[in-house]
């Protein structure tokens, strides 16, 4: 079932979902600390008439849950200019169906931004940047390379030691943290540009797309 302005409106706002977070809550409240909104992103969507509504779909163990969503809330916190629901996946599969292809249903977090009275789909948004996509397939490799004294943390993860798999669970989260200022002016920019895009196409010209792809585009 799509989102209609009552669903929608049974989603949790940004304070209440980082207040029940139970996963991922420091690492997250540390990227949003950090990312810092381009002048050009701010004053779009500042200059907007009325806020739009984004719907979110999503997990907290996500990693790009992580480095996504503070970025969000930190342009809608800074703007005044976005009206943010959030949906957990695992209790909202229907909105998942209808806003992910049947190829990506599993995907988090997803964004999907409507028009204020109407609720016209303009704008999709799926998982985070693909600008960033490689510097995110290289995280394991640079830690890995950051750590030679760990004796098994080049091994297959069943068969590490359980303060191995702490250790890069620890390093993952700090990878993200440690790029927030970068990568949130970059994801800033991407739902500006959905955003645009979206707003510009006439009605029942469907939504505009950004985010991560899949399967990528071939070289």
């Amino acid at each position: 079932m799509a989102l209609t302005t009552e669903r929608f409106l049974q989603g949790m706002t940004p304070s209440e979902h980082m207040a029940n977070m139970k996963i991922n809550k420091e690492r997250f409240s540390q990227v949003l600390a950090n990312v810092e909104i381009a002048v050009e992103d701010k004053e779009y969507f500042s200059n907007l008439p009325s806020p739009l509504r984004v719907g979110v779909i999503t997990e907290d163990w996500c990693g790009d849950h992580v480095s996504t969503v503070p970025v969000l809330y930190k342009l809608a916190d800074d703007t005044g200019k976005l009206d943010v629901r959030v949906f957990m996946r695992d209790q909202n599969w229907d909105l998942a169906e209808v806003y992910l292809p049947e190829n990506r249903r599993d995907t988090v977090p997803v964004f999907a931004f409507f028009t204020p009275d109407d609720m016209r789909h303009i704008g999709l948004f799926i998982e985070t940047s693909q600008e960033l996509v490689p510097d995110i397939d290289g995280m394991e490799d640079e830690i890995k390379k950051a750590h030679p004294e760990v004796p098994d943390i080049s091994k297959d993860v069943n068969e590490m030691s359980e303060s191995t798999r702490n250790l890069l669970r620890h390093e993952r989260g700090m990878f993200r943290v440690n790029r927030a200022h970068e990568w949130g002016k970059v994801i800033s920019r991407n739902f500006r540009e959905v955003v645009v895009a979206g707003l510009a196409r006439n009605p029942g010209e469907g939504p505009a797309q950004g985010g991560t792809k899949w399967p990528p585009d071939p070289d």
